[in-house]
Formats: C-alpha cells, sequence, structure tokens
C-alpha cells in the first residue's frame, strides 16, 4: 500500500490519546494481518494439501448414490463466501462503520479527506439520494475511495428509483430506490439498480422494490443487484421484489406484476451470486357490477435471475408472482372474468466457467389466478388461469399449481381449471409439476392438467402434479371430468460404485370426475394418471441400473343420481421405462409399475324417481391399469420389466346392475432379462363383472 494508505491505517484507525490503547489494539492487529502475504499463503498454488487424489476418494465413491449428499451443498453448511464474510469481513466493516459515527471518526476522517484527498473523499459514506427531485439528485453518492459504502438510492419525482452509490476500495454498495406507486407514466416505473461493492472487499448493493400499480396498471419492475467487483470477497447483491399490480376497475382486466431484479454478479475470490427478486402479485380483475362481464386477472411477474460468480455459489432464481383472480359477472348477469397465468420462476445464476452444479436453486413458479363467477343462463364463468414454470437451477423450482375455474350461479356453466406449471429443470434435482385447479362447479367444469415433472440427474426424481378435481353438474348436467396427472420427471444417475442410477418420477394421479346433481345427471370421468418418468443409468464399476417411476393413480368416477350412469374411472399411467448399466455384472434395470386404474363412479338412486329409475342404474365402469414399463440392460445383468397396474374397481349401484371392474395393465417385455405379469383385473362392483387380467410380457 501506498504513503497514503499507511497514513489511513495509521491514522484513521489508531486510537485518540484519550482512548485506551487496548481497546483499539485488537482492530489494528487485525488488519494488520490481513495485509500480511504470510496469512495468505495457504492460496499458493504449489501448496495442494488437500488436493491428494485419496482425499477425492470419498467424494467420488459417493457419486449417484441417492443416500448420500455428494456434490451437493447443504442448506445448513456455509459457503466459503459466508464463512469469509461472518469472520473477516464483517466485523472489519462493522467496527469501520462504528468508528466513522463516533465524533473522533468524524474528525479524523474529515482532516484526512482535507490533507490528502485533493477534493475527493477518502474516508466516509457516500450521501443518500433525494427523495422528490430529478433523477440525478435520485441517485446514491460514492463511498470513500479507501473506505465507506455507497449512498443509498432515492425515489426522483414520477416514481423512478435512484441507483445506489458504489464503493470504492473497501465497502458496500448502496441499495437502489424505491419504485414509487404507479412509476413515472401512471402504468409502471422501476426501481434503482444498487451499487457495485468495493474493488478489494465488499457486497454489492441489494436492488430496489418495485412499486404498486397505481390505478389499474402494472406493479414496477424491481432493481437489478449491484455487482461485486472485488478482488477478494464479496457477494452480489439481491435483486429487487417486483410490485404488485392493481385491481382492475369494474369490467376491466388487473394490472400484472411486476418482475423481480436479476441478481447481482461476483468476481471475487470468495463470492456468491446474488439472489433474483420475487415477481410481483397481479391484481384481481374488476366485477361486472349489476349485468357486465366480470375483468380478467392480472398476470403474475417473472421472478429475477440469480447472479453469476467466477468462484462460489450462484445465486437462486426468484420466485414467480401469483396471479390475479377473474372478476366476477353481475349481480343480475354475467361472466366471469379468466384468472390471469402465474409468474415464471427466475433461473439460477452459473457457477465457475459455466458449471451448472454450482447454479443455485431455481425460483418456483406463481399460482394461476380463479375464474370469476358467472351468473345467469347463456353466461359462463371465467377460466383458471395456468400455472408458472418453475426456473432452472441446481435444483429446479417447482411448478406453480393451476386456478381453480369459476363457479356458474343462476344457469351460468362453470369452466375448467388452469393446467399446473412444469417444474424446473434441475443439475441434482427438481420441484413437483403444479397441480391442476379444479373445475368449476354447476356447469361441469373440467378439471385442469396437473403439471409435468422436469428432468433430473444425479438419481433424483421429480413426480408430476395431480389433476384437478371436475366440477359439481348442474341440475340433470353432467359432472366435469377430472384432469389427467402429470407425468413424472425422469431421473439419470452416474454410479461409480454400481449401487443405483437414476429413480424416475411417479405420475400423478388423475382428479376424480365431479359428481351428478339432480335428476338423471351422469357423473364425469375420472382423469388419467400421469405417466411415470424413465430412469437412465450410466454404468461405474458395475453399472448402475435406472428404476422406471410408477405410473399415476386413475382418478375415480364422479357420483351419478337417480337413474344416471356412474363416471368412468381414469387409467392407470403408463410405467416409465428403465435403462441398465453399461458394464457386464451390472444389475439390470426395473421397469416401472403400471398405475392403478380409477374406481367406477357409484350411483344413488335412493331419491325415490320411480321404478323405472330404479332398475336402469349403471355403476361405471372401472379404469384400466396402466402397462409397466420396459426394462433394459446392455449387456449381463437381468433386466425386469415392470408389473402392469392393478384394473380399477367397478362402481356401486342401488339397486340396479354394477359396473365392470377395468382391465389389468400388460407386463411388458425386456432385453435379456424376464417379462413382467400383467396386472389383475379390477373387481367388478356388487354383483358386477370382474375385470379382465392383463397380458403376461
Amino acid at each position: 500500500m501506498g504513503g497514503t494508505a499507511g497514513a489511513f491505517l495509521a491514522c484513521g484507525l489508531c486510537p485518540l490519546a484519550s482512548v485506551p490503547p487496548a481497546q483499539a489494539d485488537p482492530l489494528a492487529d487485525w488488519i494488520v494481518d490481513l495485509f500480511d502475504p504470510a496469512n495468505w499463503s495457504w492460496l499458493n498454488v504449489e501448496s495442494t494439501g488437500g488436493l491428494e487424489a485419496a482425499d477425492w476418494t470419498g467424494l467420488l465413491s459417493s457419486l449417484g448414490d441417492p443416500a448420500s449428499p455428494g456434490l451437493a451443498l447443504s442448506p445448513a453448511t456455509p459457503t466459503m463466501a459466508e464463512l469469509v464474510d461472518t469472520w473477516i469481513y464483517t466485523p472489519i466493516h462493522d467496527a469501520g462503520q462504528a468508528w466513522l459515527a463516533t465524533q473522533s471518526g468524524i474528525d479524523i476522517s474529515t482532516w484526512i479527506n482535507e490533507t490528502f484527498g485533493n477534493g475527493q473523499m477518502l474516508i466516509g459514506n457516500g450521501a443518500d439520494g433525494i427523495d422528490g427531485g430529478t433523477t440525478e439528485q435520485a441517485m446514491g453518492g460514492a463511498g470513500g475511495l479507501w473506505f465507506g459504502d455507497g449512498g443509498d438510492g432515492g425515489t426522483a419525482f414520477g416514481g423512478i428509483g435512484g441507483q445506489g452509490g458504489n464503493a470504492g476500495f473497501f465497502g458496500n454498495g448502496g441499495t437502489g430506490g424505491d419504485d414509487g406507486p404507479g412509476g413515472a407514466d401512471g402504468w409502471f416505473g422501476r426501481a434503482g439498480d444498487g451499487g457495485a461493492g468495493g474493488t478489494f472487499m465488499g457486497n454489492g448493493g441489494d436492488g430496489g422494490i418495485g412499486g404498486f400499480g397505481a390505478n389499474g396498471g402494472q406493479g414496477g419492475h424491481g432493481g437489478t443487484g449491484g455487482d461485486s467487483v472485488a478482488w477478494l470477497f464479496g457477494n452480489g447483491g439481491a435483486g429487487g421484489a417486483g410490485g404488485a399490480g392493481d385491481n382492475g376497475a369494474t369490467g376491466l382486466t388487473g394490472g400484472d406484476g411486476g418482475y423481480g431484479g436479476d441478481g447481482g454478479s461476483t468476481t471475487a475470490l470468495f463470492g456468491d451470486g446474488g439472489i433474483g427478486g420475487a415477481g410481483g402479485a397481479g391484481g384481481h380483475g374488476g366485477s361486472g357490477g349489476v349485468t357486465g362481464n366480470g375483468g380478467d386477472g392480472g398476470y403474475g411477474g417473472l421472478g429475477g435471475h440469480g447472479g453469476n460468480t467466477a468462484s462460489g455459489v450462484a445465486g437462486g432464481g426468484g420466485a414467480g408472482g401469483r396471479a390475479g383472480n377473474g372478476g366476477d359477472g353481475g349481480t343480475t348477469s354475467g361472466s366471469g372474468g379468466n384468472g390471469g397465468s402465474g409468474g415464471h420462476g427466475g433461473n439460477s445464476g452459473s457457477g465457475p466457467g459455466n458449471a451448472a452444479r454450482n447454479a443455485g436453486v431455481g425460483g418456483d413458479g406463481g399460482r394461476g389466478g380463479d375464474g370469476g363467477k358467472g351468473n345467469g343462463v347463456s353466461h359462463g364463468a371465467g377460466a383458471g388461469g395456468w400455472g408458472g414454470w418453475g426456473g432452472f437451477g441446481n435444483v429446479g423450482g417447482a411448478g406453480g399449481d393451476g386456478g381453480d375455474g369459476g363457479n356458474g350461479i343462476g344457469g351460468a356453466i362453470g369452466n375448467y381449471g388452469g393446467p399446473g406449471g412444469s417444474s424446473g429443470a434441475g443439475v441434482t434435482a427438481v420441484g413437483a409439476g403444479g397441480n391442476g385447479g379444479h373445475g368449476g362447479a354447476d356447469g361441469g367444469g373440467v378439471g385442469g392438467v396437473g403439471g409435468s415433472g422436469a428432468a433430473a440427474a444425479s438419481g433424483s426424481n421429480a413426480g408430476g402434479g395431480g389433476g384437478g378435481g371436475g366440477g359439481i353438474g348442474s341440475a340433470g348436467g353432467t359432472g366435469g371430468a377430472g384432469g389427467a396427472g402429470g407425468a413424472g420427471g425422469a431421473g439419470s444417475g452416474l454410479s461409480f460404485t454400481g449401487d443405483w442410477a437414476g429413480i424416475g418420477g411417479g405420475g400423478g394421479r388423475g382428479g376424480t370426475g365431479g359428481p351428478g346433481v339432480g335428476l338423471g345427471s351422469a357423473g364425469g370421468a375420472g382423469g388419467h394418471g400421469g405417466q411415470g418418468g424413465d430412469g437412465t443409468g450410466i454404468g461405474g464399476q458395475g453399472g448402475g441400473y435406472g428404476i422406471g417411476g410408477s405410473g399415476g393413480t386413475g382418478g375415480d368416477g364422479g357420483v351419478a343420481f337417480n337413474g344416471a350412469t356412474g363416471g368412468a374411472g381414469g387409467h392407470g399411467g403408463v410405467g416409465g421405462n428403465g435403462t441398465g448399466g453399461s458394464f457386464a455384472v451390472g444389475q439390470g434395470a426395473i421397469g416401472g409399475i403400471g398405475g392403478v386404474g380409477g374406481r367406477g363412479g357409484a350411483v344413488d338412486g335412493s331419491i325415490d324417481a320411480g321404478a323405472d329409475g330404479y332398475n336402469d342404474l349403471l355403476g361405471g365402469a372401472g379404469g384400466d391399469g396402466g402397462a409397466g414399463g420396459n426394462a433394459t440392460t446392455v449387456a449381463a445383468g437381468t433386466a425386469t420389466g415392470g408389473f402392469g397396474g392393478t384394473g380399477g374397481q367397478g362402481g356401486v349401484a342401488h339397486p340396479g346392475a354394477d359396473g365392470s371392474g377395468g382391465v389389468g395393465g400388460a407386463g411388458q417385455t425386456v432385453t435379456d432379462g424376464f417379462g413382467a405379469n400383467g396386472g389383475p383385473g379390477g373387481n367388478g362392483g356388487i354383483d358386477g363383472t370382474p375385470g379382465t387380467p392383463g397380458t403376461p410380457g
């Protein structure tokens, strides 16, 4: 360090004569030790202790073993950046900030700045931005060249957030200014970005928060987190959250949620990327008044992306915003508005050399909005909104649930539920797909489709979301069909011991069909179970094996009343395929088990509707069991085909004929192994016809 910096250390942080020397010695010694090259010798490239091959044996042997964390980061285990922050940076930073706030700190820093600064501040914090002024006045001031934090941004007139000030050599960047309500043009604005951290040590400032969307407008976007440009230590700043959209006026669409800001990146030797900001919630649609239609719900804002890192762990993606609900139709008549779509979760940043394993967690998708109620004949309820997709990450984000379909009243038709969002792709694990929304009542709305689980590596699995339940049928109408279950995600493993490989996720359960209501109404069909995910194995010593996911269970058929037919049970999902290891001595693959067929719907003739109605009741047929998955193995080893699913039980009638049981699923053929048995047929209802057994593989 130069003579000026030495003067800072000697004078700026040394005690005054009136203060006992022992109170300042620990801080001075700490700083001296920090700049002593001998204390950083462990960073020398010639110091290879801990890099010997023997030290990696235990780590490599656990790869592909789902019972071992392997290279996955445990939330309870701090990263290197967190350790440096806790034990080195934060104590020095906080001690320096506390000293600056004392009278002696003010006097000494002022003397240093006036004596050596040549008009530039060397020690001190930057001034905060001014609210209500120009955009330039809203910007935070820069921190001292040697030591100090950047000032926080303010909010300019019109709602634009000012940028946070940058730090100098040692300090944190300032936080970006928040976005005002409604933004600069009454529609939406943007919050300020965080300032950059110090060039030696320092964190980037957090992005400002997006403002609320006034007058039915869109929420403001969150600011981007400041970057860390430090050499030794610094984390990227977190992205600011997006603002919520405003609710729509009578019959108008709600405002969309603002986007979350991206997390800041870091180039430091020790540093993690900043977390992306969450998307803002969408506003609700306005109601239809007396005879008008309801407005649609606003979309949820997108989650911000995580920041990149040069050496640590990348920032996780922000969660997508929840969508707004559709407005109800008029109090006398009118159709309901549709629910908005949930915001997609943000992707994580990338790790060193774009290594996906050091990525953060993907953001979860937002929930879809519910449909508004419909009122009156020839009108309909609003549909449920789609769930947002999960973001990519080391652990993929979960998909958002679909919104429920609106209910119909006064003769209006109910609407379908929204599909669930798919989970984001992941390196070591993924979240589940979102559940489909329930169908609306009274008109027999169809349940939404469950979201699919995304593919994952290293022995992970991801189940699909369940299908939404069907709506309740109106008098004499058919109950809504249940939504199909989402497909399970594929699992792929990397095995060095031959113990394990990937496990495919189980398919989602199909939704239950809605019950019929009133004379002659039929129950809705149950949704089909989702297909199980494929399991694939990459052999190591002895060859791992994949296990196909089980197919989803078919949904139960709906209940019918007074002489109608009960709904058919949904078919069980197809079991996933299993792939064997690549070496001769490996265990063969195991195909997934086919899903269980849903039960046929019951019928109820207990309400007096005449003798003919009693005698014509028919229970719904049980759903067919899903076919088992295929299994293959590359060389030696025994592959086992998946077992066929069990057929569903036939429905019960009171007192008419009962439904037949479902057909058992077929067992699948295999390569270099044994075929599996077909699934058993389902039981018929009381006095019903038993189901047919499945075909052997």
